[in-house]
């Protein structure tokens, strides 16, 4: 494995990974029914930060976790086709970015693969993933302030569980290689 594979692997999917699964907890935290009314975050027995809401978190990590659904996406060269709107496979993967599936020597996945993940029925994966790539590509910002739009952050969170299942099975179980430790928010 040369170095860019190694990097990808060990440092790039990883962290993109970690986004996700804070992507995960947001979604999660809000569909329940929890609502805490004090939120703060520590360092070393000092609270840095307090907020009457949790919003301020999960916000970000939604924002961030959606932009890096669509980057996982691309690299496992799947995209949102600007004319159709509908989920695509990227006709040369590779070609304009290193981090692709195919610098791996891995191909590149198909909307068959795509609705083979244990996330939903077929019809729910493909349609969760395609309108979280197009809310993705419209207006991250406007995600999560809302408190109507539940429809949406359900979709978010099985495109995120989905892209996790994906990588996991087209990238490193086919190359032999054991899941990195990426899961950091649903863990807590």
């Amino acid at each position: 494995m040369d170095k860019i594979q190694t990097e990808m692997l060990k440092e790039h999917l990883p962290y993109r990974l970690t986004h996700l699964d804070g992507l995960c907890w947001a979604c999660e935290v809000l569909l329940s029914s929890e609502r805490p009314s004090d939120v703060s975050i520590t360092f070393d027995g000092f609270t840095k930060l307090k907020q009457t809401s949790v919003s301020f978190l999960t916000n970000s990590l939604a924002e961030t976790g959606l932009l890096y659904c669509r980057v996982i996406f691309s690299f496992l060269g799947i995209c949102l086709d600007k004319k159709t709107q509908q989920l695509a496979q990227i006709k040369k993967p590779g070609s304009d970015d290193n981090f692709s599936i195919v610098k791996l020597e891995l191909p590149i996945l198909t909307l068959d693969d795509l609705r083979l993940a244990p996330t939903g029925s077929p019809g729910e994966v493909e349609e969760s993933c395609r309108l979280t790539l197009l809310a993705t590509n419209k207006g991250v910002a406007h995600f999560t302030d809302s408190k109507n739009e539940r429809a949406q952050i359900e979709d978010a969170l099985r495109c995120a569980k989905t892209i996790i299942w994906l990588t996991e099975e087209y990238v490193y179980k086919r190359i032999g290689l054991a899941v990195p430790p990426y899961k950091f928010w649903t863990q807590a």
